[in-house]
């Protein structure tokens, strides 16, 4: 069939966060089908802004302009005019930029992501019901009953959940000597960790807690707080590992190793003998880290929101705790940890759906059958 040309738009700086990193995987298993792909990045200066540099490693073409969702973008309106692309997928809010910048063009189908489960505001409805944009993708069922709930129509919602890359994430990573680096040699010591920015809604603090609780009972136990800090947040962690320490009477300063960013995520997880999301926040989509995980095989507690059940199974995939609870997430911790058969059966299942359901090929496959089915539509129409 003939390539299609895409244009994806995101308002990222730098490829870090989740959502960024989706879009970079969407792109790589595009070009990998043979279609072009142009991703659209904001041209706002970032101390990670060299992470962009894997877009034209997986075959797509990069371009930076200003994609402030409150401004019109004239460089963005060229780019469409110019390109006569056959779709446009946004992430984030640059459906916004792309509705006021080419307000009086015809677009092509628009497909708007979405990956968090917020309430749909009223402003934001009315744009979502634009003639321009024909589909709105999902990465969670959960997130598709919020959106039709509030009022977008359901025959415009698709659920595509997000995917991993499997030349990063597969059970042949050796996560050994990122191990022996964080446990400082100790061969014995459990390895316990979170890949999240330190932002208040990843609730740190209640992994802190949970890690105090669970060194009451596993003394030696190691914990990796993995992730870069945009809100200057490490110094109250730092402070509040103290203070733990003191309550619960264990050494929880000397058993955390905060790393900031890293990009041997693999490694990471491969080394962790349980891996963790705390998040709280009621807005969650679906955790990529925990779609890692279990690509990797590993064992994982996670919080229950969003659309986290459809990864995370409980006792199936994994287990689940309310967000929240440091006792609950203590006490999951400590029964994988004390649990090692359970743990392995719950890695393998969560390795085999995370293959079954989430990989990259299978994303991509899907998304480009929905482009054609939209091109189609907009074709038909009068």
């Amino acid at each position: 069939m003939e390539a299609l040309k895409i244009l994806q738009l995101a308002d990222h700086s730098e490829i870090i966060s989740g959502g960024a990193m989706q879009m970079l995987l969407l792109a790589q298993g595009l070009c990998q089908r043979g279609h072009e792909v142009t991703c659209v990045f904001d041209d706002a200066a970032s101390p990670l802004e060299h992470t962009l540099e894997r877009v034209t490693q997986v075959g797509a073409r990069l371009v930076r302009l200003p994609m402030g969702k409150k401004e019109l973008s004239e460089p963005l309106r060229a780019l469409i005019e110019r390109e006569r692309f056959d779709v446009v997928h946004t992430h984030r809010a640059t459906y916004k930029t792309l509705l006021r910048s080419c307000r009086d063009l015809v677009l092509p189908p628009v497909v708007v992501n979405r990956g968090q489960s917020r309430p749909v505001r009223e402003r934001e409805l009315e744009k979502l019901r634009h003639p321009a944009v024909r589909a709105v993708v999902v990465v969670a069922a959960h997130i598709r009953d919020v959106l039709v709930r509030d009022g977008v129509a359901a025959e415009r919602v698709e659920v595509i959940y997000g995917s991993y890359d499997p030349a990063r994430f597969h059970a042949g990573v050796d996560g050994a000597a990122v191990r022996a680096t964080l446990t400082r040699g100790d061969t014995t010591a459990p390895l316990v960790g979170v890949v999240a920015k330190l932002s208040h809604y990843k609730s740190h603090d209640v992994f802190l807690e949970g890690a105090a609780r669970v060194l009451v009972e596993v003394p030696n136990a190691v914990f990796a707080v993995v992730g870069h800090d945009p809100d200057g947040v490490r110094p109250q962690l730092e402070a509040l590992a103290v203070t733990l320490g003191r309550t619960y009477n264990v050494a929880l300063p000397a058993a955390l190793r905060f790393t900031g960013p890293r990009e041997d995520v693999p490694e990471l997880l491969a080394a962790f003998d349980v891996s963790v999301s705390a998040s709280a926040s009621a807005w969650e989509g679906l955790s990529g880290v925990m779609r890692e995980s279990l690509a990797l095989g590993r064992p994982v507690v996670c919080t229950d929101v969003g659309g986290n059940r459809e990864l995370v199974r409980h006792r199936d995939t994994g287990l689940l705790v309310e967000p929240g609870d440091a006792a609950a997430l203590a006490s999951a911790i400590l029964e994988l940890l004390r649990d090692p058969v359970a743990a392995s059966r719950y890695g393998t299942n969560g390795r085999r759906l995370a293959m079954e359901t989430f990989s990259n090929a299978a994303r991509a496959r899907t998304m480009e059958a929905l482009y054609r089915r939209l091109q189609t539509e907009a074709h038909a129409a009068p």
